[in-house]
């Protein structure tokens, strides 16, 4: 019986010490673990240093003339282009003249319509001109003639009564003289040169009444002839006449189309024996001689751009060739847009350079000039910082690899470089630019791992 307490007293003393072994072994495990992980974060920490001091990119401060831009695209495009109409409708293409491509010179020949009714109708309507004017030439004349006898029957009826009117007073002025002077005469010669006066005076009376009535009926017959005239005049009017003869001299003009401008036909839209309906484009010209870019401008920009500011081109077709411009348009309105997308405004810029290599239609890169400042001290553009007061600053770098901050005025920004101002700042310091694309040092140590 003892030695059976012995031996279960050795193997529970045997059991107990493997439990403490194993307790042990996992926290020496468990610390071995932890250590390494210290060991591996300080090691990660140590190299995203050695990185970040490896990768981290310099600049120079420079003097260099600044440009501040505006970068878009646009479109070759003429100086001047005429889509040719006419005023005709109906008629058929008799035959066409020039193809696309073709050079031509401003009045030249492009195409003829058939026009041969139009010659016929224009022939009719000077006919019906021609006898209009004859019969009313004539309608004309009989009118100026009755009215030159209505002035001399008038005339005549004045003078008729001027002589009645004239024989009147003098009769009458005989019998007045007769009662006051002749009173001495017998009573019967006084009767008898009385009676005979007073005789006369009535038969003049009478005269002078008719007379003074034919010259009124003469009046009112003058007037109406006159009122004839002018109505004859009116209805006589062969301004209609007329009117369909210069229609049809317009229409047979515009049977012959000719080029408005000096140019290069870039469309014919008819073809020979078409019928032509009024108002549709025949051929289009555009003026080559010179080129200008359209482009569009997004309404964050458009304030900026002014009609003479200087643009500088760039094509495919004209390489590494810079091309100079000018701002002869900004439209003042913007672009109709149905699908509701971003608001334009068209800019037209004039092609300063000569090339040879342009070409309608092709695609340009634009640089408009808003601003450009000469020996304007640089730093590449992203080297200029900002703490959180909003201060502007730069860290030069030292010759011994540490940084500096220097505070700088920003003066004018470009695409890639910042004009500052400084008096700490000289030509050919290095400073350090930051890359846009770095995380930083907690990027590289793994987030919010950490420690």
């Amino acid at each position: 019986m003892g030695n059976e307490a012995d031996v279960m007293k050795t193997l529970k003393k045997r059991e107990k010490n493997k439990k403490r072994r194993n307790i042990l072994i996992v926290v020496l495990a468990i610390v071995g673990v932890l250590g390494i992980g210290i060991v591996n974060s300080v090691n990660k920490a140590k190299e995203a240093m050695d990185q970040m001091v490896a990768t981290m990119q310099t600049g120079e401060v420079s003097t260099r003339s600044l440009i501040k831009s505006v970068g878009a695209t646009g479109t070759i495009t003429s100086i001047e282009s005429k889509s040719i109409t006419a005023a005709i409708s109906g008629v058929e293409v008799n035959d066409v003249l020039v193809e696309i491509g073709d050079t031509v010179t401003e009045g030249q020949e492009l195409l003829y319509f058939d026009t041969a009714d139009i010659a016929e109708s224009l022939e009719n309507a000077k006919k019906n001109l021609s006898n209009s004017t004859t019969r009313n030439n004539i309608s004309e004349e009989d009118a100026a003639r009755r009215v030159v006898d209505a002035e001399r029957a008038y005339n005549n009826a004045l003078d008729a009564v001027e002589k009645a009117r004239a024989e009147y007073e003098e009769i009458a002025d005989a019998l007045y003289n007769f009662k006051k002077y002749f009173s001495n005469l017998d009573e019967i010669s006084k009767k008898s040169k009385k009676a005979e006066l007073e005789s006369r005076l009535d038969a003049a009376e009478k005269i002078l009444e008719q007379n003074e009535n034919t010259l009124a009926m003469q009046e009112s017959n003058l007037a109406t002839v006159k009122n004839a005239q002018t109505t004859t005049k009116l209805s006589l009017d062969t301004t209609t006449q007329k009117n369909q003869v210069e229609l049809y001299e317009d229409q047979l003009a515009e049977g012959i189309v000719k080029a408005p401008i000096n140019g290069i036909v870039t469309a014919v839209n008819f073809d020979k024996g078409d019928s032509y309906m009024q108002g549709s484009p025949i051929i289009t010209i555009q003026d080559c001689s010179s080129f200008e870019v359209a482009a569009y401008i997004g309404e964050y920009d458009i304030s900026d751009i002014v009609k003479g500011q200087k643009v500088l081109i760039k094509t495919d077709a004209t390489g590494d060739t810079e091309l100079e411009g000018t701002v002869v348009f900004v439209s003042p309105t913007a672009t109709t847009n149905l699908t509701g997308g971003d608001v334009t405004y068209l800019v037209r810029i004039s092609v300063d350079t000569p090339n040879d290599r342009l070409r309608l239609d092709m695609s340009a890169s634009l640089s408009i000039i808003i601003e450009q400042h000469e020996n304007a001290l640089t730093v590449p553009y992203n080297a200029v910082q900002e703490d959180e007061q909003g201060n502007t600053y730069v860290e030069v770098i030292e010759e011994d690899g540490t940084t500096t901050k220097v505070p700088v005025t920003v003066v004018l920004e470009s695409n890639y470089y910042t004009e500052i101002q400084s008096d700490s700042l000289t030509e050919g310091q290095k400073v350090r630019v930051i890359n846009a694309d770095s995380n930083g040092l907690f990027d590289l140590l793994g987030g919010r791992g950490g420690f």
